[in-house]
């Protein structure tokens, strides 16, 4: 790592200084050569000349440009108060005003450095996402542990939506965070590029909470599960779906790879961002949690090959909003009871047996084809009454 400083006459003058900004030629995270222009430093400074009679105060304009002193990756290290380019469609220029007692924290980034160059993409994201200094903080009257992180950074997945690792009460959990008003009942949907997709239904009421771009957004908290730490790990979200418990509230699908995200996300490497990010994360859990184990989603109860044993194809629908899952399982009475005990609206109308899974997946698959236009999340739907009889008739 290169750092990127203001040389050490100009922070001589730090005092003097009444305004300071920097206009970036280079956008954050690019790859540079060394002796690249990164940008300009613009600043005044206020000369005080002493007369006979009277102080007169002499306002002096200076630049200063930061060269990059090596090839490298660009990290700007304060974005806090930047200035949106239209033309250029991105952050470029950071503005400090006043003199140094009204700068606050911004005083710490001007003294030391402004941007720094990596050799890699890796080494940029290890920095930026790094825990050390995480500790643990044990409540004194539950007696339960959660991780007081250095680095309280949420990963951004598009504007006015965050993800956050996190580690309370006992439990590692995955956090969600929107700008759009989310209740219980409602559900988080995370589509992978391997087609896979994690389902997060929102049993308790999200909290308020505090984000950089906007003053207030709804936090919803989900438990964090080993498939769910290997897919952040080894797979890319390509998609959000939230889906409202009210059926007259239609789901938003937010595609992560749609211009309008590009837009909003300050990098072109958002999915090596994330991997970093959880793997720094679940590093430290496991550093500081040692005893802890990730609950499975799905736990076998016994070593019974389930390709060439019967298997059920099933629709249940949730009475609370009206919609309806279509799936298989090996023990459909057991699928719905696991599902009612998160959800006890769900209840099982039909299911039929099948002599292999294998011919079961492909009747799942061909009416998940048949009524995609109607999917919400993974298999549940939006069907009509006509529908639903259908499948009814179908798995007879």
């Amino acid at each position: 790592m290169e750092n990127v400083s203001l040389p050490k006459d100009i922070l001589d003058k730090i005092q003097s200084i009444s305004h300071l900004e920097v206009l970036w030629k280079v956008k954050n995270y690019s790859y540079v050569q060394k002796g690249t222009l990164l940008g300009v430093v613009s600043y005044t400074i206020c000369e005080t000349k002493e007369g006979f009679f009277s102080t007169r105060n002499k306002h002096i304009e200076k630049k200063h440009e930061l060269i990059s002193p090596a090839d490298g990756y660009m990290l700007i290290h304060d974005v806090y108060d930047t200035v949106w380019d239209d033309d250029r469609n991105e952050y470029v220029r950071i503005v400090y005003k006043g003199c140094n007692k009204d700068w606050g924290d911004d005083i710490d980034t001007i003294t030391s450095t402004l941007t720094s160059i990596f050799k890699n993409t890796n080494e940029l994201f290890s920095f930026y996402y790094k825990q050390k200094g995480s500790k643990i903080k044990v409540d004194s009257f539950t007696k339960t542990k959660k991780i007081e992180w250095t680095n309280g950074l949420w990963i951004r997945l598009t504007y006015g939506y965050f993800l956050k690792l996190d580690f309370r009460d006992d439990k590692a959990i995955l956090c969600f965070e929107s700008f759009e008003k989310i209740q219980k009942g409602d559900s988080v949907s995370l589509l992978f590029n391997n087609g896979r997709i994690i389902d997060y239904l929102i049993t308790t009421k999200p909290v308020k909470n505090e984000t950089l771009e906007r003053n207030t957004g709804y936090e919803a908290s989900f438990v964090l599960y080993q498939e769910d730490v290997e897919l952040l790990l080894n797979s890319n979200i390509v998609s959000i779906r939230i889906t409202y418990n009210k059926a007259s509230e239609p789901p938003i699908t937010l595609e992560l790879n749609s211009e309008f995200a590009n837009s909003s996300w300050e990098h072109p490497y958002k999915d090596e961002a994330i991997h970093n990010y959880v793997k720094s994360r679940i590093d430290t859990i496991k550093k500081l949690v040692p005893d802890y184990q990730f609950p499975r989603r799905t736990i076998e109860k016994t070593a019974t090959d389930y390709r060439f044993s019967g298997c059920y194809v099933y629709l249940m629908k949730d009475t609370s909003n009206g919609y309806y899952k279509i799936g298989i399982s090996n023990t459909p009475e057991y699928r719905e009871r696991t599902l009612q005990s998160e959800k006890p609206t769900i209840e099982m109308l039909t299911c039929k047996k099948f002599p292999t899974r294998k011919i079961a997946e492909s009747i799942e698959s061909a009416l998940h084809t048949t009524y995609s236009q109607q999917r919400l999340r993974g298999e549940w739907f939006n069907l009509d009454d006509a529908d639903v009889a259908a499948i009814i008739e179908t798995l007879k």
